[in-house]
């Protein structure tokens, strides 16, 4: 019965307004998926992509920013653009709003924004910015999908790695110096100023999965991160008084026993924390099986004793330690139990969950778990919220 009450407010929205207002104002909860692999490049998801033919094996894996370095942007520019036509299309939000979505995270980086007089955004293909354009202002407009929107990569690379698009692999150097800082929360601003009024837009996520080491030398520094969101958060919130602004502590803190990530910014009921809970790493040696039982456990104890902010599981996925590989691969009704423990848990979280991610070119039928288009396709995921029927082909 509270499903199909869900289902009928959504329906509410979509006659009276967008569903992103239902979601700001606590009617439904976000359900929905990330477009990884798009406007951020990682080989390991889109592999079939021309452009990692050019790039030097070792580099192959150290993310967008070494990669430009390495081809250079007369060879990489008309082929990042052709990977951007094709890897997300309108028909693919038609797809996952046919499933019952209301949403979907965009992961961008810092360079989306391409400041006049400037140069330093022009190590990266130009032109991102049109397909964000498409998304929020026309293809989620259209389909009653909110939007939001990621920054996956600052300026420097806030943990050093592939989606970071780390400058030094393993290095993080945002917060090293000013400029990195000022240029990303530039990037920030420019895009809430720039979509605010846009029916599709629910909100911005001011950092992306953000790491810190013992060596300061190569890690985001604490007390700056802290000060960068709480910075950037009221220039945000005092252009956008009501959208979703989002946060995420370091990635090895995302967890009940690391509240004080839940009073960096002010009270509001649109703030949300972001947590990343992939039952993949830290479970080597566990089979299949395992992770379904202790794995999706200690989710559910997390989000039972957290006392913040709303969490949203802002990325999961089916992705597994090669222990499990096998029964992975064997058994389609031990990966269905998998996802069906995962998403009872998920759904926990109070501001909803999206998965990591909507396609993933990775080699196997589906994508080793990481590609829920593939999962939906093959009904071994399913949704516990009805589908949008006159949208089906």
């Amino acid at each position: 019965m509270q499903l199909w009450l869900l289902f009928l407010v959504g329906l509410v929205a979509a006659v009276h307004g967008h569903i992103q207002h239902a979601i700001r104002s606590g009617q439904v909860v976000a359900r929905g998926v990330n477009l990884g692999g798009w406007l951020v490049l990682e080989r390991w998801m889109t592999s079939n992509a021309a452009i990692w033919k050019h790039v030097p094996e070792a580099l192959k894996d150290a993310g967008e920013f070494q990669a430009m370095s390495a081809v250079g942007r007369a060879v990489a520019d008309p082929l990042i653009k052709a990977h951007r036509e094709q890897w997300i299309t309108e028909s693919d939000i038609k797809e996952i709003a046919s499933y019952g979505m209301n949403l979907v995270r965009v992961p961008v980086g810092w360079w989306i924004y391409e400041k006049p007089g400037e140069t330093d955004w022009q190590h990266f293909t130009p032109g991102g910015l049109a397909y964000l354009d498409k998304l929020v202002n026309d293809w989620a407009v259209k389909y009653n999908v909110a939007v939001l929107i990621d920054m996956h990569a600052a300026k420097g690379s806030q943990n050093g790695r592939e989606h970071g698009a780390a400058v030094v692999t393993g290095q993080a150097h945002f917060t090293d110096n000013t400029n990195n800082i000022q240029r990303t929360s530039e990037t920030v601003e420019f895009l809430v100023n720039r979509y605010k009024s846009s029916p599709a837009f629910l909100g911005i996520e001011l950092l992306n999965e953000p790491e810190w080491t013992a060596n300061q030398d190569k890690g985001t520094d604490r007390a700056k991160l802290k000060l960068y969101y709480q910075t950037l958060y009221a220039r945000v919130r005092a252009a956008c008084g009501d959208c979703v602004i989002v946060i995420s502590p370091f990635l090895t803190e995302q967890g009940s026993s690391h509240g004080e990530w839940g009073s960096v910014l002010p009270f509001h009921k649109n703030n949300w924390i972001d947590w990343h809970k992939y039952l993949k790493w830290g479970f080597e040696g566990q089979s299949l099986a395992q992770i379904t039982g202790t794995g999706v456990d200690n989710i559910e104890k997390d989000l039972r004793e957290w006392r913040g902010p709303p969490i949203f599981m802002g990325e999961w996925s089916l992705g597994h330690p090669d222990s499990a590989k096998a029964d992975f691969a064997r058994s389609d009704s031990a990966i269905a139990l998998f996802a069906a423990r995962q998403l009872a848990a998920l759904n926990a979280a109070k501001a909803g969950w999206a998965f990591w991610s909507w396609k993933a070119d990775y080699g196997t039928k589906y994508g080793d778990g990481w590609s829920m288009q593939s999962l939906l396709r093959n009904k071994l995921l399913k949704l516990d919220i009805p589908r949008r029927k006159e949208l089906c082909t």
